[in-house]
């Protein structure tokens, strides 16, 4: 098992509950250096309607000792959502110190009392692990609790040293100014603390612009360590380089090159395919004359928005097809074969054969780029997972792959990966940072962030895909038990495989029609009704300003603006919940949301009440 505790909750299947609402004046958790005291709590329980509920009952009279014991465990789990709210994550937590349970129970119980309170200590041990999950212990009998619960917890933790680089002060997150947010309440965050601005419950995917991914504590650590340190950033580089290619099962002749994200990793890439090691040509990009190998072969069928970052290097793109008629093997051949023979620098391909098997295929692609000497770049930026796409290309023999670091890869929002053959990757080092003069010069990979992505590798690489799955599928169950009975949504299902448009493309994504009033949406399955995918009503780059211009955008509007804030994206006939980001309890809260405002939406018209047996 995970010895990360944030982990564990995943592993252990624990559905953490909302942070419980304050009863009166004080405080849910409060940090003094390092001492982290938390008030009592009482256990929250998941309901059938998918709504968590308060356990009540006395213990010997409407409970037994094993239901009372299983109330305990639900107020660790209740107290841990709690604490990871106010800190942030459970891996600052160093140890369990002390524990003050009381019980609501007969005095025929009070033997029991002990066992009844192990329930709590029992998921603190599996939570943190035998030696810092185990404390010091007192359990009590009450003649009565609030609201008639039948466990109550207090209890008291030490939390780990923060590192911060020298010269910088520790965050104090107990104090009287840095503790208020935005409201004026409690620190839930650094955002909230430092700017008054929202954390985001994504149930969209990894987009740059929600942040990118959640990196490990190791990933975390390991950049604040690097920061502490000088270092020869060009030897860095390689090696970074040979233990990501190892983690990426490179084969022979192939090796792995650090960037700052897969659209830098495009044009370091092209850079390399157009100048080489030509010291005269390296300094001279972007300026290009018609004699150099400038043109770079795209299919015209492809998505376009990452062109500019080809053509920052000086390239010349040549579109071959349309999205009606994507690339085939005759229109390349002829291109290839043109007047512009030995003028093209690479071909970037995106590889939709994967996704949906109508474009030319990357083997023929390899056929004719290799009989006139011409690289092949393919651009796989969000096609993790599977784990197996790491190398899934270079075992076909690609000239290059780019993969984005700080999506599902989870490291630095601002880190790539360039796996490539060896002779591509000595012109990638000499046309980008840290030598000067070159075009690719700004796209600096810091020592932070490849330090931070060789971790979060490694991390990711000792999970597995099962494991990735069975937890996208919980969040999806969570989902749709919370939504099978709201008004205003017509359908829900499940799609295991989405079309090229979304990436990855294999993650299950729960797709929920909703029911406007007038005539019905069309009867279009999910893969027809792309709706906000690559259109101009969603900003993927500023994916909350939804314009509410139909009922599927007034939903995803109206869950931007409330509280907790939700990202969701829209198709022409409802919404889609993505899974690759969300924990269980953010689904719970998520999916509490967006019933709430289906029911909103139903009261002023702008939705009508469905038939269930749809659904």
């Amino acid at each position: 098992m995970s010895g990360d505790p944030d982990q564990r909750l995943k592993e252990l299947d624990y559905l953490l509950p909302p942070v419980p609402e304050k009863a009166g004046l004080y405080r849910l958790v409060n940090v003094v250096g390092n001492r982290c005291v938390v008030c009592g709590h009482g256990p929250f329980a998941l309901s059938r309607d998918g709504t968590f509920a308060l356990m009540t009952g006395r213990v010997g009279d409407k409970l037994t000792v094993q239901q009372a014991k299983a109330a305990a465990r639900h107020t660790a789990i209740c107290m841990l959502a709690s604490l990871r709210a106010e800190l942030g994550s459970l891996s600052r937590i160093g140890r369990l110190v002390r524990t003050f349970g009381l019980v609501n129970a007969e005095p025929s119980c009070a033997e029991s009392i002990p066992l009844i309170i192990d329930g709590f200590s029992e998921v603190m041990r599996d939570v943190f692990g035998p030696e810092f999950g185990v404390g010091a212990r007192s359990a009590v009998g009450a003649g009565t609790l609030p609201f008639n619960i039948p466990v109550e917890v207090e209890a008291e933790f030490e939390l780990k040293p923060v590192l911060t680089p020298p010269g910088q002060s520790v965050p104090v997150t107990g104090g009287m100014d840095v503790s208020k947010g935005s409201s004026g309440g409690e620190s839930k965050h650094i955002y909230e603390r430092l700017f008054g601005m929202p954390s985001i419950i994504n149930c969209i995917g990894s987009f740059t612009s929600l942040g990118g991914s959640r990196m490990p504590p190791e990933a975390s650590k390991a950049m604040v360590e690097a920061s502490e340190h000088f270092v020869d950033l060009n030897r860095l580089q390689r090696e970074c380089g040979k233990r990501i290619a190892k983690l990426c099962r490179c084969p022979t002749g192939y090796g792995a090159f650090l960037t700052t994200g897969a659209s830098a990793g495009l044009a370091v890439t092209v850079a390399a395919c157009i100048a080489g090691t030509n010291p005269d040509l390296i300094h001279r990009l972007p300026k290009t004359s018609s004699n150099d190998k400038r043109i770079v072969i795209m299919d015209g069928g492809n998505d376009r928005r990452w062109a500019q970052s080809i053509e920052t290097t000086g390239a010349q793109i040549c579109y071959l097809g349309t999205e009606e008629q994507p690339m085939y093997a005759r229109l390349l051949s002829s291109e290839l074969s043109s007047l512009n023979r030995g003028l093209h620098a690479c071909i970037v391909f995106y590889d939709k054969t994967l996704a949906d098997g109508k474009a030319m295929s990357l083997e023929a692609v390899l056929k004719l780029a290799k009989a006139y000497g011409v690289p092949v770049v393919v651009d796989a930026a969000a096609q993790v997972p599977p784990r197996s796409n790491l190398w899934h290309w270079t075992e076909r023999g690609v000239d290059a792959v780019i993969f984005s670091g700080g999506k599902q890869l989870s490291g630095p929002q601002t880190s790539g990966i360039i796996l490539a053959k060896e002779e591509l990757l000595e012109a990638m080092r000499l046309n980008t940072s840290p030598n000067e003069c070159t075009v690719c010069r700004p796209m600096k990979c810091s020592k932070e962030d490849m330090v931070g992505l060789v971790t979060a590798v490694e991390k990711y690489m000792q999970g597995s895909d099962d494991e990735d799955f069975a937890h996208y599928r919980k969040v999806l169950e969570t989902v749709t038990k919370r939504l099978s009975n709201v008004p205003g949504i017509s359908r829900i299902r499940v799609v295991e495989r989405s079309d090229g448009a979304i990436q990855p493309s294999c993650i299950p994504r729960l797709y929920i029609d909703l029911n406007p009033p007038g005539p019905h949406f069309s009867e279009a399955g999910p893969l027809q009704s792309k709706g906000g995918f690559m259109k101009d009503d969603v900003d993927h780059g500023s994916p909350l300003t939804v314009r509410p211009t139909d009922p599927p955008k007034s939903l995803a509007h109206r869950l931007a603006n409330g509280q907790p804030c939700v990202a969701i994206n829209t198709t022409a006939t409802g919404v889609i919940f993505n899974p690759q980001l969300l924990r269980l309890d953010e689904a719970a809260l998520a999916s509490q949301r967006l019933a709430e405002e289906c029911q909103k939406m139903v009261q002023v018209g702008e939705l009508q009440p469905a038939d269930q047996s749809k659904l």
